[in-house]
């Protein structure tokens, strides 16, 4: 699953998604990544418990190939 947020209270919002992903029992059963301007600080730094965190779009589906297995 992909989330993109451009703007700081965006990732507020990633992460109450996640926390609902979660609380559903969903979490195992996806892999999560996040992008967009603010991200990669605040993803490094614990804010956003996504799986991975991107800068590019480009860089974003490279991850979703290698994520399911695409050639």
């Amino acid at each position: 699953m992909g989330m993109s947020g451009l703007l700081t209270a965006s990732l507020d919002v990633m992460q109450e998604t996640i926390d609902a992903i979660e609380k559903e029992g969903l979490r195992k059963e996806l892999k999560i990544i996040v992008g967009g301007g603010v991200v990669g600080d605040q993803w490094t730094r614990g804010k956003v418990n996504a799986d991975a965190a991107v800068t590019s779009a480009v860089e974003g589906v490279k991850l979703a190939e290698q994520y399911v297995g695409a050639k």
